[in-house]
């Protein structure tokens, strides 16, 4: 795709990832508090699984709305490319690819999740296993798609630090939204490496660390839908 980024294709584009990033976080507050929240029963791996045994389409929905989600974190990575390059090519790269990785990491760790399907199945060859170690199985695959999922939230908060710098440089969006998803996001990836090294910190700061980049990436996306980009007359590429 030619990619020229003039005034109106940015303001094209900022309107398309404003829809993108608001499907992105509908996705993903579908699949983690409808989905994963609604069904995982803390402390019960057997009840968790028969929860999902019983909710099945449930689950597999929100796997997809997850799936989504991470298609549409590719279009949002590219559309903040083309929106901020004018800006600074390199800071509009070096957030893309962040995205972008995170995105393949935690698209990938989606396995983890529909690993869970597999145990509930009819299958013959289950009868190996007693309902205890499916159970137990089903916490494994769970466990491990959490800790998945923090793994590319570090890439996303440092990705998001360095696109509200250049959302910031740009002027393109008001201050306060650009600040707000760079802290929000550097906070997001801070407390997550805390939290690697010390599980516990997790009962001190969670979810407060997470709210200040909610509600940064809450406000851009709005803001791109409903206001566009106020591009300047003389944006010049860094």
């Amino acid at each position: 795709m030619d990619i020229t980024n003039t005034a109106a294709e940015q303001r094209g584009w900022a309107r398309l990832t404003g829809l993108a990033y608001l499907v992105i976080i509908a996705g993903a507050l579908f699949s983690q508090i409808a989905a994963r929240g609604g069904l995982i029963v803390a402390g019960d791996p057997q009840g968790t699984l028969d929860a999902i045994r019983a909710s099945e389409d449930l689950w597999r929905l929100g796997f997809v709305a997850e799936i989504i989600a991470f298609c549409a974190d590719v279009l949002v990575a590219f559309g903040f490319y083309v929106i901020l390059r004018p800006v600074s090519r390199n800071l509009a790269l070096l957030a893309a690819f962040f995205r972008l990785v995170m995105a393949a990491v935690q698209a990938l760790n989606m396995q983890n999740h529909f690993d869970v399907l597999f145990l509930i199945d009819d299958a013959a060859w289950l009868t190996a296993f007693d309902p205890a170690q499916l159970a137990a199985m089903a916490m494994l695959s769970l466990k491990a798609h959490t800790a998945g999922y923090m793994i590319g939230l570090v890439f996303f908060g440092f990705g998001n630090a360095v696109l509200g710098f250049a959302l910031l440089r740009s002027r393109y969006v008001p201050a306060l939204i650009s600040f707000l998803v760079m802290v929000g996001a550097l906070a997001v990836a801070g407390g997550l490496i805390a939290i690697f090294l010390d599980p516990a910190i997790s009962q001190i700061i969670s979810p407060w660390y997470m709210l200040p980049t909610f509600f940064g990436e809450v406000l851009l996306a709005l803001w791109l839908v409903i206001m566009g980009v106020k591009i300047p007359s003389a944006s010049k590429a860094g």
